[in-house]
């Protein structure tokens, strides 16, 4: 066969895209990049703050249970020992979990005794997972030298959430609202201690003779003066990390065992915040807060805590 010379070969058009076309499919895709992310991000924090509700919500079942064992009385905040301050209760210090994973605070050391008395070691087997310990929208952080984590003879459990100290051996018939009454809540802020729990708010309690117990003002419930000795006022720590954690809310868990989001921290009108809602006054730009309300005892956590008195 002899081909025309002259015949012209047929060709399809090109597929390749050209480069203005190429620039518009990359800005479509950085648009709707703009647009998923936050969400993709907003969904993957209500996953994480769902996941601490549930968490809360059996630390609820489980602190409930060791009452209902113990005489009808809340968990020991803090410990006490007569190696330590004298034997003062241990109310401003943060205890180890498990009790037992420092090395340099082994069996015998006021350390190790007064952690034994904590209320996450002792509630442990009403919760039976160290996991359940931690939110994970916290970020885990160091308390001691590293060199003290590099020879831990257990593992130490990250801990975000904080046992309300006013519930120190609180008996369970003297609370007349518990689903008013603070039990358990992110009192850490943003942040999860290493190896170590902590009780806030806390009592004032410094004689090691006389019961470290929750004490309510004298006379008129309404006024501001407040008991003498052991418990007769409290105070609360600072929060390690920002309060912000779920999109500027926390979980809070009750003393009837409901847990609830709690909205409206770090809101400040006026100069402070609302105190029937937060329990800090005021807070830096970070979410980190100044000081804290009280009249005696923060009135958020009080367990004789009437909803319908404003103070």
């Amino acid at each position: 066969m002899i081909l025309d010379p002259a015949a012209r070969t047929c060709r399809r058009p090109s597929s390749a895209f050209t480069l203005i076309e190429l620039l518009v499919v990359i800005a479509i895709i950085a648009i709707l990049a703009s647009i998923l992310f936050p969400v993709f991000a907003q969904a993957r924090e209500k996953a994480r703050q769902t996941s601490c509700l549930s968490n809360l919500k059996q630390w609820g079942t489980g602190v409930l249970m060791y009452s209902q064992d113990w005489d009808e009385t809340f968990p020991l905040a803090w410990g006490q020992d007569s190696g330590l301050d004298g034997g003062a209760p241990a109310t401003t210090y943060n205890h180890a979990v498990p009790h037992n994973w420092r090395a340099s605070a082994g069996p015998g050391t006021a350390r190790f005794n007064i952690a034994l008395q904590n209320w996450a070691n002792t509630t442990q087997p009403y919760i039976k997972s160290y996991g359940m310990y931690l939110c994970p929208s916290t970020e885990e952080s160091n308390l001691v030298a590293q060199a003290e984590y590099d020879t831990a003879v257990v593992t130490p459990a990250p801990v975000s959430y904080s046992y309300n100290g006013l519930m120190h051996q609180y008996p369970l018939s003297g609370i007349k609202h518990p689903a008013d009454v603070v039990l358990m809540w992110e009192g850490r802020g943003k942040d999860a201690r290493k190896g170590f729990a902590l009780h806030n708010p806390f009592l004032n309690c410094t004689s090691p003779a006389e019961p470290c117990v929750y004490k309510p003002r004298v006379g008129d419930p309404l006024n501001c003066a407040c008991d003498s000795g052991n418990g007769a006022t409290g105070n609360a720590f600072g929060l390690s990390g920002s309060i912000w954690l779920h999109g500027k809310v926390q979980n809070w868990m009750y003393a009837d065992g409901h847990v609830a989001v709690k909205k409206g921290l770090a809101t400040v009108t006026g100069g402070t915040t609302d105190f029937r809602v937060d329990p800090y006054t005021n807070y830096d730009a970070k979410g980190l807060p100044a000081s804290v309300w009280g009249c005696c005892h923060p009135p958020l956590f009080a367990p004789d805590r009437d909803p319908s008195r404003p103070y």
